[in-house]
Order: C-alpha cells, then structure tokens, then sequence
C-alpha cells in the first residue's frame, strides 16, 4: 500500500487535519487484509472505520449487487430490493456491491418460498 494509492482512492489527504489518525486506520486496515478497492467501497458507505469488523462478522460482504441477485434468481430487481428491505436493509441501489454469498442464497430461499408451486397442489 502506498500513499500515492490512497490518495489516487481519495482515502487520504496528507493536508487534512487528521490526516496521522487516517493514515493509521488505513495502515492498520492494510494490515488485517483489506485492500484499496474494499477501503473505498466502505468509505464511500461512511463505514471505513468499521471495515475490520465488517470482514469478521460478515464475511465476503460486498460480493454481488441487487441486480446481481436478481439475475441469479431470474426476477426484475424491484423484486429483489423488496426483499432486501424487508430483510431490515436500506436500499443501496441496484449496482452497488452490497450482499455476500450467504445474502444471496437467502434471497434466493425467499423467491423459491414464495415462488407459485403448479404442481402437486
């Protein structure tokens, strides 16, 4: 990680006031794993501070997308985001990199559960 990276990220400013404690936190996330791109995806969600414990407590989080989702399930995104919503998320729009693989299938499980069954019935 260099600090040309970081910048070119828009993750540090050498001129910002806390400009020591940011470097820091980014030092100290380069160290647990993270990379640039996860860095910036979570402080564009105003998260970088929690990124570390993101990773643990939701691994692969920001894997897949809504429309990711919804192509995997074979629905139109609205179906997906009112799922995810009822599911206590806010909405992050459809191309933002939002779910990990366990969010997928549990979307998944919720269409085949509410999926009409022909037959058998």
């Amino acid at each position: 990680m260099h600090l040309d990276e970081l910048t070119a990220a828009g993750l540090y400013d050498a001129a910002a006031p806390d400009a020591e404690e940011r470097l820091e936190l980014l030092e100290f996330l380069a160290a647990q794993g993270c990379t640039v791109e996860e860095m910036a995806a979570a402080n564009a969600r105003g998260r970088l501070f929690a990124l570390n414990g993101d990773r643990i407590v939701i691994p692969g989080r920001d894997e897949f997308s809504l429309a990711d989702i919804a192509a995997r399930g074979g629905v139109d995104v609205e179906t997906v985001t009112t799922i995810w919503r009822a599911l206590g998320f806010v909405d992050p729009g459809p191309d933002e990199l939002v779910a990990s693989e366990a969010d997928a299938a549990a979307i998944e499980a919720i269409l085949e559960m509410a999926a009409p069954r022909t037959a058998g019935w």
